[in-house]
């Protein structure tokens, strides 16, 4: 692209996004490069994969990241645009992702799991104690491995959790305040993670995990370093229930009847429907989830919405049939299972259910887009049209306006011209207004429109300088005539002030734009008409023009 430069992707980018994404390009992570016609597309190696998107036309950009909120450009574009500057795809292997073993590994081990969760129990054992009389080490291994653990093992481990996770509460306050929570949580994880898979256990398990839970009203736990924790500790948990009996739930109804500020019984619940394999278990919860809801158990204490909740999200994995036979009882109980209703059905390809069960519920962010997708999904030109025009009636959005101007077919209809016209009339936010326009390409009027609204526009001038960068790439003329309208408006803040740095800059941006003329005009008039701005004068004496 031409002009493209790192002066250039400096200014797209903030100075952390740009020494990150110069990394990450020196290290190889750009992958998958692929210039087309109008757009540049890639795959970047971060803690993810991330797909990046870069148009040729007017560097608008898009990448799958968190980080990315459309207005400075992430690492990952940074790594994408340094490539197309040099050229230079520089090769590297693939890092291992962390915490994954090999896909034949993770294989073998569910295959080998899923076996040994069908034999039952009384064989299971019988073969081990064979195979441990002809193998002394195999045997020595489940006796020291599996040996009940004494009262006083699991005191002095209950000792250590406590102590480090009330060693967080003297740092509150402290810069390394997070970082303290966040190893404390990997250590008390490290101290309960070998535990044999037994009924004490379990029980130390799940009454540690609740007394964390009641140390979250002291501790400011706001990045979930603990609350991960208290799940870990719920799934080590639940190890037992695998091959345990449905008496052995008595374990975990003494928790789940319990109240606590981060909802410890209700995760209980929730972690045993999705990791626990063992039928009976499963038909035992479910059972008595069915009491608590119409209140005739009250073992469970949560309140009958929440088990609504996890009741048909459960079914909803796992027997669609009850779950479609339950849900015009239930679907006005929590919104949350409104909620996963209207997904479920999007994903079901049932966009006219999607629109009829979303249309009240529009705001939310989800359910606006299952709805606008199924609107979509379709293809009603007209109903479409509607939609939008609706949308930003209620609130202009260029980012909404952009996805409906995008859909085939519309920019050649009448209703979206006069939406176009009715939107430019009526919109009273002068930094939309100035953005739809240069989206327009409609770039005589962007300039006469900023133009007109002088400093109330010029506050914002980094956001000219992003778009003077942009243009440098890809329209020339138009990047000059910004850098004239940025160095107009710098004019205009020397009478009042010693601001000359920006101007300088400015000069050399339209140096490399071969505005050659320009600078030189505009600089002999400077050192004319003020003599006695010393450092403006010598700031203009030391900048080379040819």
């Amino acid at each position: 692209m031409k002009n493209l430069s790192e002066k250039i992707i400096q200014k797209l980018s903030n100075p952390d996004s740009f020494e990150k994404g110069g990394r990450y390009y020196k290290q190889g992570r750009v992958t998958g490069y692929s210039e087309k016609e109008k757009f540049i597309e890639a795959t970047v190696i971060g803690t993810e994969l991330y797909k990046v998107k870069i148009s040729k036309d007017d560097l608008s950009a898009e990448c799958s990241c968190p980080a990315f909120t459309g207005k400075d450009f992430c690492k990952h574009l940074v790594a994408v645009l340094l490539t197309t500057l040099s050229g230079e795809i520089i090769p590297k292997s693939k890092p291992a992702i962390k915490n994954k073993g090999s896909k034949d590994e993770i294989k073998r081990d569910q295959q080998f799991k899923s076996s040994l969760q069908n034999i039952p129990r009384e064989i299971l054992i019988n073969d081990v104690a064979e195979l441990g009389r002809t193998h002394p080490d195999i045997e020595e291994f489940f006796i020291q491995k599996y040996s009940e653990k004494t009262a006083e093992y699991y005191r002095q481990i209950e000792i250590k959790v406590r102590k480090k996770i009330n060693s967080i509460l003297s740092h509150i306050g402290r810069n390394d305040y997070h970082s303290k929570v966040f190893t404390a949580s990997r250590e008390v994880y490290s101290l309960l993670q070998n535990l044999p898979p037994s009924r004490q256990t379990t029980d130390f398990l799940l009454g540690t995990g609740y007394w964390i839970t009641e140390k979250l009203a002291e501790i400011d736990d706001s990045n979930a370093y603990l609350q991960d924790l208290i799940w870990e500790i719920i799934e080590n948990a639940c190890d037992y229930l695998n091959y345990a009996r449905a008496d052995d739930l008595i374990l975990f109804y003494k928790y789940t009847s319990l109240a606590s500020e981060f909802d410890f019984n209700t995760k209980v619940i929730k972690v045993i429907l999705d990791k626990v394999s063992n039928q009976k278990i499963t038909e035992a919860i479910i059972t008595k989830l069915e009491r608590t809801i119409y209140k005739t158990d009250p073992d469970l204490g949560f309140k009958p919405e929440y088990g609504w909740e996890i009741m048909m999200k459960h079914l909803r994995e796992r027997n669609i049939l009850k779950y479609e036979e339950m849900i015009p009882e239930v679907i006005d109980k929590s919104f949350s299972i409104k909620l996963d209703y209207i997904n479920y059905l999007f994903e079901s390809g049932r966009y006219e259910e999607v629109i009829a069960k979303g249309r009240d519920n529009k705001d939310h962010p989800e359910i606006k887009s299952a709805y606008e997708k199924s609107i979509l999904a379709l293809n009603d030109i007209k109903q479409i049209t509607e939609y939008y025009s609706n949308l930003l009636e209620e609130r202009f959005d260029l980012e909404t306006f952009k996805r409906f101007t995008e859909i085939d077919g519309i920019k050649e209809s009448e209703d979206w011209k006069i939406i176009v016209e009715k939107i430019l009339a009526d919109n009273k936010h002068i930094f939309y207004h100035a953005e739809l326009l240069l989206y327009l390409k409609r770039n005589d009027e962007f300039m006469e429109f900023i133009y007109s609204k002088g400093e109330e526009f010029y506050r914002n001038n980094s956001l000219i300088e992003k778009h003077a960068a942009r243009f440098t790439v890809t329209d020339p003329s138009m990047a000059i005539r910004l850098y004239h309208y940025l160095i107009d408006n710098e004019l205009e803040r020397i009478k009042r002030s010693n601001r000359y740095f920006t101007l300088i800059e400015y000069f050399a941006d339209l140096k490399e734009l071969n505005d050659l003329e320009y600078i030189e005009n505009l600089r002999d008039n400077l050192i004319r008409n003020n003599p006695t701005k010393i450092k403006l004068l010598e700031a203009l004496n030391e900048f080379q023009i040819r």
